[in-house]
């Protein structure tokens, strides 16, 4: 088989699972409650470490953390997600405001294969909105068998910040704050690290 005839098999491939992806079913429900439907008492409290960083929705009426979302920053300067939580609804706007956060740099999933069947389900979803850009990951890995699941994995996605998230109340505590934060919270971050694990 010659080069063309194989960059030619190779596109059609390509565009018959872009079609696929936009017939996946979100997981996320459409009535997801995004930035515009925070409450004032929830803040964006964010944690840097090194290429590492966590942005988590705290709601300080009633002492809850409603989202979180752990972001590392590859050799290439893009992010890929290496953990996310959240309560009902507030799901795919995790993903948001860490897009956001990092806009001009871009976003993908997890590089390691432990991106849930929900996950892909978001993604997918983000692929078919026109408000956000997408690129193919030239660093290519193949590591699920299904091929929408593989084409999903290799785009990086990119989100311009929106009037909502620039006027979203940052909050940086004090360590003692902190400390009560993860404490108060430990059974949420239980259940997210069981989620890494599945």
């Amino acid at each position: 088989m010659n080069i063309i005839l194989t960059m030619r098999l190779r596109g059609k491939i390509q565009e018959r699972i872009q079609d696929q992806v936009c017939n996946i079913n979100p997981v996320v429900a459409e009535g997801k409650i995004g930035i515009d439907g925070f409450s004032p008492s929830m803040k964006l409290v964010v944690e840097k470490s090194g290429k590492s960083i966590s942005y988590k929705i705290f709601d300080f009426d009633v002492k809850k953390m409603v989202g979180s979302i752990e972001i590392i920053q590859t050799h290439s300067g893009d992010y890929e997600v290496t953990g996310v939580a959240s309560l009902p609804d507030y799901g795919a706007t995790m993903y948001e405001i860490a897009m956001m956060s990092i806009f001009p740099s871009g976003m993908m999933s997890d590089r390691g294969g432990d991106t849930t069947d929900g996950a892909f389900g978001v993604w997918g979803k983000f692929y078919k909105r026109s408000d956000i850009q997408k690129r193919e990951n030239p660093e290519r890995i193949e590591l699920n068998s299904h091929p929408n699941k593989n084409f999903l994995s290799n785009i990086i996605f990119h989100k311009e910040p929106t009037p909502e998230f620039k006027e979203l109340e940052s909050y940086n505590p004090s360590e003692a704050e902190r400390t009560k934060i993860l404490k108060k919270n430990a059974p949420f971050f239980n259940k997210m690290k069981n989620l890494r694990q599945k």
